[in-house]
This record gives C-alpha cells, sequence and structure tokens, in this order.
C-alpha cells in the first residue's frame, strides 16, 4: 500500500505489519482495538434489531439502488489489499451514498451501514488534512468520507487483520489506494501511537457497552462489548493523543452512553464537546448520539439541533441529503 505520509516510523510499521499479517494480528495487545464486528456468530443476532444493526434497508417506496444496494461480487482488482476468488465468494458488494462508494464486505456478520455513513458526515474535514480513523473494520466510514473530501489522506487502524486486509482492497476498488494506509493493529498500542503523524481529526465507532454490562436483548454481548478492560477513555485518549491543537473528535454511541463519551473525551484533554441526537423519528427518544470535541479546547459545550432520520415511508429531506446525497453534517 503506498503510504501517503512520509514519517519513517509510519513507514516502518506498516512494512512490519504487511510481513506478519498472514499470522496474529500486529500489535494485538490492549483492548481498545476491538470492535464489536469482530465475533462472525453474533452479529446476525444484531442485525435483526431495529436500529441497533447496522445494514441500510432502503426506504419503502424508495428508488432503486439508492444508499444501500446490493450486488454480486466480482472479481477483484489492484495487488494492494487484492482479495482471492474463494474469499469473493462469502462477500457481497454493496453501494453508499446513492453508489459513490462501492463497499465490499462479508455476507454474514454485523456490515457497515447507517452508523458508518452518519459519522463520516458529521467529521469537520477539509481538502489536504490528514485524519485517522480507529476501528475501520471494511473501511466504510472513512470511505464515506472521502467521497465528501476526496483530497484527505486517511490513516486508519484495524485489529483484525483479515476486515483491515478487505479494508486495503476497498480503499483501492475505490481509487483512493494512494491516499489511505490501514495499519494492522490496537489504535491503544503506545508504538503504533508515536508512528503516526500530527492529524486534523479522528474518529471512531467504539464497542457499544463496556465488559460486564448487560446489553439490551436483542443485542449479543461478544459483537457489541469491548472485551475485558476497554472503556472509552481507551478510545478517546488513543484518538486525541496525534491530534494537532484543536484537532476534532468525532464519535458515534448509543445516547445511553453520550454522558460517558463526553467524560472520556474531557480526561483525554479535549474540550468545547458537542452533543448531536439522532431521532429515528420526530417525538421519538434519540438512540444514536454524535459527539465530537476539541482537543484543547475552552469555549462551552453545547447541545446541538439534532437530525430526524424518518418521516412517512422514508427518509426526511435531511437525512436524505446526508445519506444519499453524501453532504456533511452542520453543527449549529
Amino acid at each position: 500500500m503506498p503510504l501517503p505520509f512520509p514519517s519513517g516510523d509510519l513507514a516502518r510499521h506498516a512494512r512490519a505489519c504487511r510481513k506478519r499479517r498472514s499470522g496474529a494480528p500486529v500489535l494485538s495487545g490492549g483492548a481498545a482495538g476491538r470492535c464489536r464486528h469482530r465475533q462472525p456468530a453474533a452479529r446476525r443476532a444484531c442485525q435483526r434489531a431495529a436500529w441497533r444493526h447496522r445494514r441500510l434497508p432502503a426506504p419503502a417506496g424508495g428508488p432503486a439502488g439508492g444508499l444501500w444496494s446490493r450486488h454480486g461480487g466480482a472479481a477483484a482488482g489492484g495487488r494492494n489489499g487484492a482479495v482471492s476468488e474463494a474469499r469473493l465468494a462469502d462477500l457481497t458488494e454493496d453501494a453508499l451514498l446513492d453508489g459513490r462508494v462501492r463497499l465490499r464486505q462479508p455476507r454474514q456478520g454485523l456490515r457497515a451501514g447507517l452508523d458508518a455513513v452518519l459519522l463520516a458526515a458529521g467529521i469537520p474535514a477539509r481538502p489536504g488534512e490528514t485524519v485517522l480513523e480507529g476501528g475501520c473494520g471494511t473501511g466504510a466510514a472513512f470511505l464515506c468520507l472521502l467521497a465528501r473530501v476526496p483530497e484527505l489522506r486517511v490513516v486508519a487502524v484495524e485489529r483484525d487483520a483479515g476486515l483491515a486486509e478487505l479494508a486495503r482492497h476497498n480503499a483501492t476498488l475505490n481509487g483512493h489506494e494512494g491516499r489511505v494506509t490501514v495499519l494492522t493493529g490496537d489504535i491503544a498500542d503506545p508504538a503504533l501511537r508515536q508512528a503516526l503523524p500530527r492529524l486534523h481529526h479522528a474518529f471512531a465507532n467504539p464497542p457499544y457497552w463496556p465488559s460486564g454490562t448487560e446489553p439490551p436483548a436483542t443485542l449479543r454481548a461478544d459483537a457489541t462489548h469491548a472485551g475485558p478492560g476497554p472503556s472509552l477513555a481507551h478510545w478517546a485518549a488513543a484518538l486525541a493523543a496525534p491530534l494537532r491543537h484543536r484537532g476534532s473528535v468525532t464519535l458515534v454511541l448509543p445516547a445511553a452512553r453520550f454522558a460517558e463519551g463526553a467524560a472520556a473525551l474531557g480526561q483525554a484533554g479535549c474540550g468545547e464537546i458537542g452533543l448531536f441526537p439522532l431521532w429515528p423519528r420526530a417525538g421519538q427518544a434519540a438512540r444514536r448520539v454524535l459527539l465530537r470535541a476539541r482537543r484543547g479546547g475552552r469555549g462551552p459545550d453545547r447541545m446541538e439541533g439534532g437530525l430526524v432520520l424518518h418521516e412517512g415511508q422514508g427518509w426526511t429531506e435531511a437525512a436524505d441529503a446526508l445519506l444519499r446525497g453524501g453532504a456533511e453534517l452542520k453543527w449549529d
């Protein structure tokens, strides 16, 4: 994978990842690198849970080939992140942002969708900047961000070696291989963090629930829990550490964890925390929120206006502009 950064440390780390990719994940110590899309057996339960899943069925009556369409797998192209023919049989090729993003991902499991698209929409990135995604999975979020701001440079970290390879493949599939570096490792590993360049923005969709808590009945704990010892504090600290002054951290979280997420961002040296509720429908409680903060920010925290996603049988006009049109989510 061509590296978009001159950092010798990052290049050496990437070479080490490539050498060891056939074995255990590189830098696998530390629990903050685990995401809920790691355990295939547990993912199907999450897909059936309303709004807990990450698949995006098109609204009834919506146009075909819209935000989330399904296609059969085709032969992989490109040397970097190439996927074998045998593995392609276990993948689907899906379209995000009305077809502007092609995403190959496992046919079975917790699949990327709504969370990733909304997370990407909420990142205030600008052309020429450098961003970090922690726990990138197959790359859906950073690919949606690149569809809006193609002049970005992306470093993504993924603990699962198979998903990391697929994220590299998806970057190549979408023509971004020269701008994306996917590292196989743990976002909280000190050696990896020291190799990163100074970044403008960082973002993640961390595991839903801390170890030891009881998830909703429709969720499987091993697909949604971070494992022994992790917390949002690990994620916030790992994401904030390589940021420039006033660089942003953006998280998508269950609404029930917004207070914990805000506290974690504060402990990581971030301020000016914004809370952006995502309501399924007008008058219904938010089930997801976006949190955004600035490293070293000293301004007041704030509650944003939020976004209502559905009306009638489809998306609201504002949601459609984000989910199909690829627009940036406007914070107050």
